[in-house]
């Protein structure tokens, strides 16, 4: 055991829980180690006569066993966190060799960038919720409720899937102030929803390579800053929808980003020439030939609310849908009587044969009795 500890504290050879607790934020795996090997919890009560501390260590380690299932790095960090918040209730969360209070996670995470060692570590940590263990074992579990409230915020956010979730959507909402990183705003500093389509217009190009004018940046951006209620309009920027909605998904998005009327000129037609083979999935012609006139209308008045309306149309796409429906049904209705008189040819023939000798043979009488009539009559 005292091998042990000189190991954990560097070989320093002072004797008290708040070393311990260094040693262990340090080289967390070396300490989950001697936390499960009842080493910890034995020399608290035999060296320092504390057993209710022991007895709290102890019950940590018997109540964080290893679990191949989670992950045995974040196991260890977990325990390890929960005994260095025991040891030593003045420190920092300790995770994985990095300290920081529970309130400096969001510039931490930020500054960490995108991937590597540090982001990695922030990312785990976050999914552990070891925010809301931290206060709980510091704040006592009465007084922690908003600390998980907001530590399974942040796990959701992490977990979501496409592009208005993941770690970026994270930075964002722990960094109110921090500016979009997008690379489709040049170098506009961006840090308001309402900054964002005179920055976009300002660095679109002449004339744009791709119909996607956002990234994933911007949509975790605009995702962590615009009202709750607008969380549906995301889903069409996940993995697994069809990349032809997103043109269309874009511009709604952008409609409901806070913009001075009319709205930026060329950006309004790059979204609407991005979004303009929506036109050709109408299948009545008149209805097409209306939404191309209600599209150039928009376009004039630069309003992005009414380019939706031209290119998305939900009353007037279920006339089209139902016309057209009408139509298939009117085609199929006209194939089965066609396919019903074919049928009925040959029968109908035959009739007609058979009626046609009749006709001949009444005929034939006929001729036949004006004949005799006429010999008769000399």
């Amino acid at each position: 055991r005292r091998a042990a500890h000189a190991l954990m504290v560097g070989e320093r050879a002072a004797w008290d829980p708040r070393t311990l607790a260094f040693g262990i934020a340090r080289t967390p795996a070396a300490g989950a180690r001697l936390l499960r090997s009842g080493a910890v919890d034995h020399w608290l009560r035999r060296s320092l006569d504390d057993a209710a501390l022991a007895a709290r260590v102890e019950e940590q380690a018997r109540r964080h066993p290893a679990d191949a299932a989670a992950g045995p790095a974040r196991d260890d960090a977990l325990l390890a966190m929960r005994a260095v918040a025991l040891l030593d209730p003045q420190a920092p969360l300790c995770w994985g060799g990095i300290a920081l209070w529970p309130d400096g996670l969001g510039p931490a995470r930020a500054a960490a960038g995108a991937d590597g060692p540090a982001a990695a570590l922030l990312d785990e940590l976050v999914a552990a919720e070891a925010t809301a263990a931290f206060a709980a074992l510091r704040d006592g579990p009465d007084d922690s409720a908003a600390a998980r409230r907001q530590a399974r915020l942040q796990r959701d956010l992490l977990r979501r899937r496409g592009w208005s979730g993941g770690a970026a959507r994270l930075c964002y909402a722990l960094n109110p102030l921090l500016p979009c990183r997008s690379a489709r705003l040049g170098d506009a500093l961006v840090v308001r929803p309402a900054e964002v389509l005179p920055a976009l217009d300002a660095a679109l190009p002449a004339a744009p390579a791709a119909p996607f004018l956002l990234d994933a940046e911007l949509v975790a951006f605009l995702a962590a800053r615009l009202p709750d209620r607008l969380e549906p309009l995301f889903a069409a920027f996940a993995p697994d929808q069809p990349p032809e909605r997103q043109p269309l998904a874009q511009l709604r998005l952008l409609a409901q980003v806070p913009h001075r009327a009319p709205a930026p000129p060329r950006l309004t037609a790059a979204l609407a020439e991005a979004a303009r083979p929506a036109l050709d999935t109408w299948r009545s012609r008149t209805l097409r030939e209306q939404r191309q006139a209600l599209l150039a209308e928009a376009l004039a008045a630069g309003d992005f609310d009414r380019l939706v309306a031209a290119l998305d149309d939900p009353a007037a796409r279920q006339a089209d849908r139902a016309g057209w429906q009408a139509a298939i049904a009117e085609a199929a209705r006209i194939d089965a009587a066609l396919a019903a008189l074919d049928d009925a040819a040959p029968a109908r023939a035959a009739s007609l044969r058979a009626l046609g000798r009749e006709v001949a043979a009444s005929l034939a009488l006929a001729a036949l009795a004006a004949s005799a009539v006429a010999a008769a009559l000399g």
